[in-house]
């Protein structure tokens, strides 16, 4: 394997900084100077690209000859695990943090993350994660935030906590990145990824090892990492999806077998619930992976063999679930068929309602935000505006869209379609737009919880038939 492997010496480094990249050209910039202009200054980024052929190793040639701080590694092994494994083994910080090449990093996210590491003499440390989804036509954009622990999500007082993950192996379930964090590097290098070719998800056996083998880790109720969704080449967009969630488990198969059982009990609902997520997806486009057939087989026979480690774990949706998939995998997709078609029909109602009117979303909170950003990006409506009971956000511009005072829009009713965005008080907010002289025709209520994973893609076919 051909690779050109010439790493500056650097001393005094706290973190070092991985990342694997190849054709990544839209995005490199704007993630390189993400993690050159961290308030962290002694830290090594290296570079480790798999012969790009899109302008993106020029790029990354031109900040090494810059910045000292930058090596740029080649090599024709285009296996992300491999570009992350050869990188990591080139480190010479304390720590350790691994970054993806079409993301980008919080100014302050290296800082403090060493701080809280250095302090407390932790494997790991972790913040929450903003997930970007972007439309490439409008050039909107969505966010919301992954947090990496539960009790983050529940309103409690908790800025930091400290756990023992490998006695809670539950929180796989809650910490699902390995691009938030820094690690210890004598910790980390005891580790491997997956060096499959062609493979992606690549980051899962990994989550498995730090999460299973940690003895003390810090989670922090701080975002440090832009996680950009909406890349069209994102391995989660993947139709053989499954065959490498099957890929994942073989490499880690061993190292899986020496742990408790309440550790490989959580890996294999883990591995149901990555099944399901993909079948999920399956049933965002109507439309069976005949290309990860082969990995439902095998998951099938080793979800099997090992049922008795976990069975009993499993709520009674998840039971159901479980059934389709080893008796039957297409009711498992009808399955999600059914529940995705009620989005898909929601869509379609508002689309239909709104094609060639201006659009008025009634509420600025959270789910009018983000039917804004559907409007503009996907049904390609472009005269929108706001209007919201709450009189701080009148005249306020949010996303695009000036916020009214419902009174001065009820002026121009007859020219307006008007989409309700709120699932709490939805029904109280049309009786407002009755009592208003709006007719019911000129009303939908979208309460639907935003999903923009799975919208993504039944907004992709939606109005093909409309």
């Amino acid at each position: 394997m051909a690779e050109t492997l010439e790493k500056k010496e650097l001393f005094g480094i706290k973190v070092s900084v991985v990342m694997p990249s190849y054709n990544v050209c839209q995005y490199i910039d704007e993630c390189m100077k993400s993690v050159l202009e961290q308030t962290l200054y002694d830290i090594e980024i290296i570079c480790v690209d798999a012969e790009s052929t899109d302008g993106t190793l020029d790029i990354l040639k031109k900040y090494s000859e810059s910045d000292k701080r930058v090596t740029v590694i080649t090599t024709n092994v285009k296996s992300y695990g491999y570009q992350m494994n050869l990188g990591i083994s080139m480190a010479s910080g304390d720590y350790i943090a691994l970054i993806d090449t079409d993301d980008y990093i919080e100014p302050n996210m290296l800082e403090i993350l060493y701080d809280e590491a250095r302090n407390c003499d932790v494997d790991y440390v972790k913040g929450g994660v903003r997930n970007i989804y972007e439309s490439m036509e409008s050039g909107g954009v969505y966010c919301n935030i992954d947090w990496p622990y539960g009790d983050f999500y529940r309103g409690l007082a908790i800025e930091k906590i400290m756990v023992s993950p490998r006695n809670v192996p539950y929180i796989i379930f809650q910490d699902t990145y390995l691009c938030n964090g820094i690690y210890k590097s004598s910790f980390l290098k005891e580790k491997l990824y997956n060096e499959s070719q062609g493979a992606a998800m690549q980051d899962l056996g990994m989550l498995f090892k730090t999460i299973s083998s940690a003895n003390k880790s810090i989670y922090i109720r701080k975002v440090v990492y832009n996680y950009r969704r909406t890349n069209p080449y994102s391995s989660g967009y993947n139709r053989k999806g499954v065959n490498f969630i099957v890929s994942e488990y073989e490499n880690i198969k061993e190292y899986l077998e020496l742990q408790s059982n309440e550790l490989q009990s959580t890996f294999y609902h883990k591995m149901i619930q990555m099944t399901n997520t993909m079948f999920n997806k399956m049933g965002a486009i109507e439309e069976y992976w005949n290309e990860s057939k082969e990995g439902i087989e095998l998951i099938r026979r080793v979800l099997k063999e090992k049922e008795q480690l976990f069975i009993n774990e499993l709520n009674s949706n998840e039971l159901v679930r479980y059934n389709y998939l080893m008796t039957n995998d297409y009711m498992l997709l009808a399955h999600y068929i059914k529940i995705n078609r009620t989005r898909y029909d929601l869509f379609t109602k508002i689309y239909r309602m709104c094609q060639g009117k201006k659009v008025c979303v009634f509420g600025a909170g959270k789910y009018g935000k983000y039917i804004n950003f559907i409007l503009r990006g996907y049904m390609h409506v472009i005269d929108i505006c706001f209007c919201d009971n709450n009189e701080e956000l009148v005249g306020k511009t949010i996303d695009g869209s000036e916020v009214y005072h419902l009174d001065d829009v009820l002026q121009n009713k007859d020219t307006y379609a008007f989409v309700i965005a709120n699932k709490k008080y939805g029904l109280e907010m049309m009786m407002q737009l009755l009592i208003g002289g709006i007719e019911s025709e000129q009303i939908v209520i979208y309460d639907a919880a935003p999903n923009p994973v799975f919208d993504v893609l039944i907004l992709s076919r939606t109005f093909d038939n409309c």
